[in-house]
């Protein structure tokens, strides 16, 4: 089966490497995205063990995936396949799953956002939307907290603009390495499952 975008869409890409991964896992390997060529998806054989698969990696792939696989977990997917591989677009990957998940939580509760709304826009009106807002507490410890992850979410945003590769650089470019990419990967995914988990949280009442 090929999974090139000359030949295949890219849901039939990721639909074809899915049934390739699930062979490839009983021998520790995967077919994941490793970069993006002319708007399309790439895919290559990595290690299960450069996806993630620690216990809290699988937690918050759980949870994404039950929340939406198709564009949030595919977009964690990403981001884990690329930590050693691609730090750079590592980057860019963690914080195109905060947007994306911001996105499809203000979409399914009917709150409007701009296109152009970077980061810090779509999560600030997320969380005030899931009272996650430092404002909307009054004890000082919740607010420290919350605004903790606002910093957070305003340092990824930083982050990918400066190093990632969402950008061109000058003459001395400053390199991520996999440990740097590994941080905002798991930072990402971190405030990603908390977001969710409030929201499905949030829906129950």
């Amino acid at each position: 089966m090929c999974v090139h975008p000359r030949t295949r869409d890219e849901q039939a890409q990721r639909r074809i490497a899915k049934q390739i991964t699930e062979v490839l896992r009983r021998d520790g390997f995967a077919l994941a995205e490793v970069k993006v060529q002319s708007g399309y998806p790439i895919f290559g054989v990595v290690t299960t063990a450069a996806l993630g698969r620690s216990p809290a990696s699988q937690d918050v792939s759980a949870v994404l995936a039950s929340f939406d696989e198709d564009s949030v977990h595919a977009a964690w997917q990403k981001a884990i396949a690329r930590k050693n591989i691609d730090p750079e677009g590592a980057i860019t990957s963690a914080r195109t799953l905060l947007e994306t998940v911001c996105k499809h939580i203000l979409d399914e509760q009917g709150i409007e956002y701009q296109m152009t709304d970077d980061l810090p826009k779509l999560w600030h009106k997320c969380a005030e939307s899931l009272n996650l807002a430092p404002s909307q507490h009054t004890l000082e410890p919740f607010k420290q907290v919350l605004g903790g992850c606002a910093s957070v979410v305003q340092g990824l945003g930083t982050v990918r603009n400066r190093i990632g590769d969402a950008h061109g650089q000058g003459r001395s470019p400053v390199r991520p390495k996999p440990r740097h990419a590994a941080l905002a990967v798991d930072l990402a995914g971190a405030m990603a499952t908390f977001l969710v988990a409030t929201y499905n949280e949030k829906r129950k009442v």
